[in-house]
Formats: structure tokens, C-alpha cells, sequence
């Protein structure tokens, strides 16, 4: 008997040693999913492109581009929200496990991106003469919380980013991980997905002459590449989510 009682606490100790491995496990399992979304998701030029022309502003360019990051954070946020309370939503009132939508979610978004891709595809551009989208000036007189608005705006309405983290958001919902593992990973693909907006915070430039010389080029050149990045980013997205829901 006591022989068995040994036996039987032995097993237990294995099998309390093995959780932490078998969580860390799990969440890879999560991350293997959602990382190729999140990098997708990065690929933001015309973001990026409005990142550069705040560095190039003579008026606290890296706080005001910090703010715009901020504000590009929250709508994040409020978009897992929305996510989160929709699948939950879903669940109680079908009563079942959040699981058994993850491949219908895909599919839906894996075709919305592709309709967008098409869209942007076709879309033509603006004529030469036509006003720029963007008066910064606005920006300046109404203070630094119009810069947290105007980036949540921005990335809000910005659509590949916006499903693709959605589609990496509804991945970490239906993981069968703990609750505060899911906010870290909600947060590293935050980061990640946001990385057009900080990364550019990096550049050791000072708000002089010199910089606008140097922020110019790769400027006009994201300019000039926006569509064919978007529709990339788009496209791969796209594919990825119907390998997903159709694995």
C-alpha cells in the first residue's frame, strides 16, 4: 500500500512538473497561428507615410508621433473588445465552444480580404491637382490630443490591418490558454501590428534641415509603393486565413 501511495505521488509530481512546459506549449501553439498575421498587418505604408510627415513638423515631431501611436493602441484595444464581446456574445447564444467558428471566422475574413485587395487594386488614384488628405497644420493649433485622435482614426479605418487582427485577435480567444496569457499576446500583436507607426521613432534623426533630406526619400518611395505593398499584404493575409480555415 504504501508502495502504491509512493507510486501515485510520483506521478503527481511528473505531471505538476510538465504543466509549465505544456502551457508554454500551448501559447507557441497560439503564437505559430497569429505571428504571420500580426506581420502582415505591420505592412502599413500609408501609415507610415503620415508617421514621416509628423517627424518632419518643426514642433515636437517624436511626441507628437508617440501621442499618434498611443491613440493607434486604443483603437486596437477597443477593436479586441468588440472582437472579444462579439464571440462571447455568439457563444451564449448558441451555447457552444467558441472553437467550432474559428474556420467560418477565417473564411469570412480571408474573403474580405481578398475583396479588398481587388478593390484596392482597381481603385484609381487621385488626380495630381487635388488637395492633400491631410492638413497638419489642423493638428498643431487643436494641441496633442488631436494627434491620439487622428491616430486612432487612422488605424482604425486602416482595413487590412484592422481583419487581419481581428483574424489574430479571434485565434487567441478561442486558445485554450489562461485569460492573461491572451492579453499578452493581444498586446505583442499590438505592438507588432503597430510597428509602421514606432519603428520610425528609432531613426537617429533630430528635427533640423538635415531631416527632411534624409525622411524625403523613403517617403516619396512608400508613396509611390503604397498599393502595391496594401494589395501584398492583402493578398497574403488572405491566403494564409483560407489555408487556415480550409486546413
Amino acid at each position: 500500500m504504501d508502495h502504491a501511495s509512493e507510486l501515485l505521488a510520483s506521478g503527481r509530481r511528473v505531471v505538476r512538473s510538465l504543466r509549465p512546459a505544456g502551457r508554454i506549449a500551448n501559447v507557441l501553439t497560439v503564437w505559430d497561428q497569429i505571428w504571420p498575421l500580426a506581420v502582415a498587418g505591420a505592412l502599413s505604408p500609408s501609415i507610415t507615410v503620415i508617421v514621416l510627415a509628423l517627424l518632419m513638423r518643426p514642433d515636437r515631431p517624436r511626441t507628437r508621433v508617440l501621442v499618434f501611436w498611443l491613440g493607434a493602441v486604443v483603437a486596437m484595444l477597443v477593436w479586441a473588445i468588440l472582437i472579444s464581446s462579439a464571440l462571447w456574445g455568439v457563444v451564449t447564444a448558441t451555447e457552444r465552444s467558441l472553437e467550432r467558428f474559428s474556420g467560418a471566422i477565417n473564411l469570412v475574413l480571408a474573403v474580405l480580404l481578398l475583396a479588398f485587395a481587388v478593390w484596392r487594386y482597381f481603385r484609381k488614384p487621385p488626380d495630381p491637382g487635388v488637395k492633400p488628405r491631410f492638413d497638419f497644420s489642423d493638428l498643431e493649433r487643436h494641441g496633442l490630443w488631436s494627434e491620439a485622435v487622428f491616430g486612432a482614426v487612422m488605424q482604425g479605418r486602416n482595413v487590412t490591418s484592422v481583419l487581419l487582427f481581428l483574424a489574430a485577435q479571434q485565434h487567441i480567444d478561442t486558445s485554450q490558454i489562461p485569460a492573461y496569457e491572451q492579453l499578452a499576446l493581444t498586446f505583442i500583436v499590438i505592438g507588432i501590428i503597430t510597428a509602421s507607426i514606432w519603428l520610425p521613432l528609432l531613426l537617429p534623426v533630430k528635427a533640423t534641415d538635415a531631416l527632411h533630406s534624409r525622411l524625403a526619400k523613403p517617403r516619396d518611395w512608400l508613396e509611390k509603393h503604397t498599393k502595391v505593398i496594401e494589395v501584398s499584404a492583402a493578398l497574403l493575409g488572405s491566403a494564409y486565413l483560407f489555408y487556415r480555415a480550409l486546413a
